[in-house]
């Protein structure tokens, strides 16, 4: 999550409804991201977790029905078809800050990740859902 993004994210995330998102896919084979995989929004420049989810499909190309939000070189580029995969995710209940993720080793480096979408192992994941569900403050 760009931080530069994150006023259109903050309005559109909800803590009781989830909301449907189109994300990139990343490095991953698009035949291996199905519908129900976990997913963690996390946002760099110490955002921190800010929501989770799931994905509700496979890689579709297509363009970004968000684009318009967007400004400048990102809405010209989310303007154009590629491979996105639809995602519903809401709010967490309490922001994670990125100090809590730095405290583990297997997820301390996550928010220096450069690509979009980086898809975790099955540890990564466990212990972000521990910070979710078991907030430190």
């Amino acid at each position: 999550m760009d931080p530069d993004e994150w006023p259109i994210w903050e309005n559109k995330l909800n803590e009781r409804e989830e909301v449907e998102v189109w994300f990139k896919p990343g490095r991953r084979k698009p035949d291996e991201i199905v519908p129900e995989k976990p997913v963690v929004v996390l946002g760099t420049k110490g955002l921190g977790i800010i929501a989770n989810g799931c994905t509700t499909s496979g890689v579709i190309f297509r363009t970004d029905p968000d684009f318009e939000e967007l400004k400048g070189k990102k809405k010209e580029e989310y303007k154009q078809e590629m491979n996105l995969v639809r995602v519903n995710i809401k709010r967490v209940n309490k922001k994670v800050p990125l100090a809590d993720l730095k405290k583990q080793p297997i997820i301390a480096n996550l928010h220096r990740t450069r690509e979009t979408t980086t898809w975790l192992s099955n540890e990564q994941y466990e212990a972000l859902k521990d910070l979710i569900d078991n907030p430190k403050n």
